[in-house]
């Protein structure tokens, strides 16, 4: 997990440095019980989808094969139009 300040304002992102997320499943990654792991409850995305939608703010995603996946929440105060998932597949900039 890191915090930072950028142009849109401070924000919060869990970063890994897995496999990446894809296609097929970053189109159901924030349904509640969706999951590809075998032991998963598949709440986790959701739970915190709708704790940053319940305060207007933005939630975000980069993912890239072999590259990870960099998940970032930004404040109410700074989201702008707030609320939406918006993914960028196979974009890797700004991650570790």
């Amino acid at each position: 997990m890191r915090t930072g300040a950028g142009a849109g304002g401070a924000y919060v992102e869990v970063v890994d440095d897995g496999p990446g997320i894809a296609a097929e499943v970053q189109a159901h990654m924030l349904e509640p019980f969706f999951t590809t792991k075998a032991e998963g409850t598949g709440l986790g995305l959701a739970i915190v989808r709708g704790f940053v939608d319940r305060h207007g703010g933005k939630l975000s995603f980069e993912t890239a094969p072999g590259a990870g996946t960099c998940v970032r929440m930004v404040p109410d105060a700074l989201a702008g139009s707030g609320g939406a998932l918006e993914g960028a597949a196979g974009a890797a900039s700004g991650m570790p």
